[in-house]
Order: structure tokens, then C-alpha cells, then sequence
């Protein structure tokens, strides 16, 4: 079973980013305690320290540095897959494949290409020839 979970990453990057307990927890909608806690249980379970603490205020420590690399492409690829899964559930494709010969040049889709990718709707292309 894992020990790192989506959530644990939130909490971790709230604190980073508030700079405190408190502040994540006021950010998260949470109690302090329950905040403390899930950091707590959460080195516990990793046998790592996250934190260098320094009265109310913490950094992260080279581990906790790590995980919030690592962490917050974690956070952005899941936001990312749900709202790609609400613009599918609401009648966008997951993908469109342009399929095309060497007659045409790829070059002549780019306009369309950067106007479709302003439309922001998750939808991935593929050039095939």
C-alpha cells in the first residue's frame, strides 16, 4: 500500500507555500491539529523528515525539496486528467488524429494547430502520415 497520497502532496505544498501549519490549515479549510498530524503521521509512515521546524515557522527539508518537485507535476497532471474528464463527459474528444500525406507539409496545419490550442480543451492531437 502507498503512503503518499495526493492529499499527504497538498498538505505539504500548502504548508511550503503559507510557510506555516496554521496557514495551510487556514488555506485547506482544516484544523492546525489535523494538518500537524497528517505531517506527522506522514514522516512517521516515510521514515523521513519533511520539515526543518523553527518555532511556528518551517521549511522544507532536501527530502521534503524532492517531494515537492516531484510532488506539485503530480498535482498538475491530476488537475489536468480531471478536467480533461469533465470536457469528455461534456462532449469533447479525448484526442483528434490528423492523418495526412507527404504532399501536404505538416507547417500548413500550424495556424489551425495554435488556434485549437487555445481553446484549452484537453483534447490531444496527433499527426499521422
Amino acid at each position: 500500500m502507498l503512503k503518499l497520497s495526493l492529499e499527504a502532496i497538498q498538505i505539504i505544498d500548502a504548508i511550503e507555500r503559507t510557510g506555516s501549519m496554521s496557514g495551510a490549515a487556514e488555506e485547506l479549510h482544516k484544523v492546525p491539529s489535523t494538518i500537524s498530524y497528517s505531517v506527522a503521521k506522514l514522516e512517521e509512515q516515510l521514515d523521513i523528515k519533511l520539515f526543518e521546524r523553527n518555532g511556528p515557522r518551517v521549511s522544507l527539508s532536501e527530502a521534503g525539496i524532492e517531494l515537492m518537485r516531484e510532488g506539485r507535476w503530480l498535482l498538475r497532471a491530476v488537475g489536468d486528467l480531471e478536467c480533461r474528464l469533465k470536457r469528455i463527459a461534456t462532449g469533447f474528444e479525448s484526442e483528434l488524429r490528423i492523418i495526412h500525406d507527404s504532399l501536404l507539409p505538416t507547417r500548413i496545419f500550424a495556424n489551425d494547430v495554435l488556434a485549437f490550442e487555445k481553446l484549452d480543451c484537453g483534447t490531444r492531437i496527433h499527426f499521422n502520415s
